[in-house]
């Protein structure tokens, strides 16, 4: 080499080697800072544990409308469905619902529902709120405000879109007078050869106001037993609770047919066969009072569904009856409350449901209803008459739709999930 080219390389690498040098001090400090951040960020993850927490969202919303055709009684008086008349309602059965669920770790969670009903003027409640622990893999533990698991469909209930109709059949799910308990339950999961189960019992206390007044249920005891086969599914339900309603109000003072430490029992049974076209849902409920002028309601519903692509049509048989009214029909006042909670109909249910999209459904159906009742005997909650006299005289109600009646309800909504 030259020497003026030996000088230009001296050169360079005199200047270089100090440039190499400066590069790597910066990325040790960089790496040192970035440790530093990492601790930093660690402490402050066990000072602060909300900021390791795993949030789930989600939620539903029913947007929907209702009418019936010009439903009227003997005596001309016009009744309603749940209120409902001949005017479209877009209220009674649109709801939303937001649900958090927090997991702290892989045992421990919190889940929160707010839920906003038409029906309330969209006030928002807490329908749901407990904490959940899991023992076991196959043995978890909750406490707070919990559903009361009396049908096959109690755990969403509100979710329009987890089921095929636009609202579950009221023949069987109004037989309970609330829904939620502030409570403790325990789910235990095991399997007998291929058949999958899930064991919960619970026990809890709920305190409502039904039309003014105060109702309680103390003791609540369930327990039930729902099975997973393949595309069968059974459900088995069993509870019983001591019920309290004080009816003072009512008759401006103290009185014989107060509900005091009285019991009320709920037994029911499902059925779902569902292959992903062919669908078959059966259910049956019985609710029994042994107060001095509770009604015993037992009923049914049986749908039929087929599935061809995103659209599936349906149709749906219910029925509820009444026993008891033979005892007290011989007072007036007894008669009258019996007529507040007992229910006698029967109803077709036509509709279809078309899945817009995976979180979407939109459903139109028709319901016809039958065998009402009479004058004498108030048999449709569903259908109400207006009072016409006080009951001490022993009037009842005005009325159910008269026999040359027709009563249909038409139902549309479009069910959304997140």
């Amino acid at each position: 080499m030259k020497p003026m080219s030996l000088a230009v390389a001296a050169m360079a690498g005199s200047l270089w080697l100090p440039a190499l040098a400066a590069e790597e001090d910066l990325e040790l400090r960089l790496a040192e800072q970035d440790a530093k951040i990492a601790a930093l960020s660690a402490r402050l993850s066990e000072q602060n544990p909300i900021s390791s927490i795993d949030l789930n969202v989600s939620g539903y919303i029913n947007v929907a409308a209702v009418a019936t055709n010009n439903v009227k009684d003997a005596a001309g008086n016009e009744l309603t469905y749940r209120g409902v008349g001949q005017e479209v309602d877009y209220r009674s059965l649109s709801s939303a619902g937001l649900q958090l669920t927090a997991r702290v770790n892989d045992q421990l969670s919190g889940t929160i529902q707010m839920l906003a009903e038409g029906e309330e003027d969209y006030d928002v409640d807490a329908e749901w709120a407990y904490l959940a622990y899991q023992l076991t893999p196959s043995l978890t533990v909750r406490g707070g405000r919990l559903v009361i698991p009396l049908y096959m469909h109690s755990q969403y209930y509100t979710v329009g879109f987890a089921y095929p109709w636009v609202s579950l059949p009221q023949e069987v799910y109004n037989l309970a007078p609330v829904r939620t308990m502030d409570g403790v339950d325990v789910s235990y999961q095991f399997d007998t050869g291929s058949i999958a189960h899930r064991l919960n019992g619970y026990h809890g206390a709920v305190q409502a106001n039904l039309g003014g007044l105060e109702f309680s249920m103390r003791d609540i005891v369930g327990i039930n037993l729902a099975s997973n086969w393949g595309n069968l599914s059974t459900w088995l339900s069993y509870a019983g609770a001591e019920a309290n309603l004080d009816l003072s109000s009512q008759f401006g003072g103290p009185t014989p047919y107060d509900v005091e430490g009285e019991y009320a029992y709920f037994n029911g049974v499902g059925f779902q066969y569902d292959n992903g076209s062919l669908l078959f849902m059966a259910e049956r409920a019985e609710v029994t009072f042994t107060n001095n002028w509770g009604a015993s309601n037992e009923a049914y519903y049986t749908t039929l569904g087929y599935r061809v692509a995103a659209v599936t049509p349906y149709l749906t048989w219910a029925t509820v009856e009444d026993r008891g009214y033979n005892e007290v029909s011989d007072d007036p006042a007894a008669a009258f409350l019996y007529n507040t909670q007992a229910t006698h109909q029967k109803s077709w249910t036509f509709g279809v449901r078309t899945d817009l999209a995976d979180s979407l459904a939109v459903k139109v159906e028709v319901s016809r209803y039958y065998d009402l009742g009479d004058a004498s005997q108030a048999g449709s909650v569903i259908f109400p008459g207006p009072t016409t006299v006080p009951f001490q005289t022993g009037s009842l109600f005005s009325g159910q739709p008269d026999d040359d009646e027709t009563p249909m309800v038409f139902r549309i909504a479009a069910q959304m999930v997140f």
